[in-house]
């Protein structure tokens, strides 16, 4: 698991982006804050990137996208290492 790699957020409401993004500051953890706002642009990014994430958050309720798509799609990415995907719902 790539401990310095980005925490990326799939999440479309900006309230709740913005209540991530303090809620990491408030911890203190520096990991590079990355948001996609539906599933087909972050795994467009998950797919062209080489960098390994710390952790993925997202939303079950996302339009255009469902949860299991977003878990199935890790078939289709290489990934050598852990990732761990953590589902909320609000």
């Amino acid at each position: 698991m790539a401990h310095n790699g980005p925490v990326i957020i799939v999440e479309d409401d900006e309230d709740d982006q913005q209540l991530m993004r303090d809620t990491f500051r408030d911890l203190g953890i520096k990991n590079e804050l990355l948001f996609f706002k539906e599933g087909g642009a972050f795994l467009q990014y998950l797919r062209a990137t080489p960098q390994q994430p710390f952790i993925i958050i997202t939303d079950v309720n996302l339009p255009l996208c469902k949860k299991i798509y977003l878990v199935n799609c890790k078939k289709g990415v290489s990934m050598n290492t852990l990732m761990i995907v953590v589902y909320f719902k609000t």
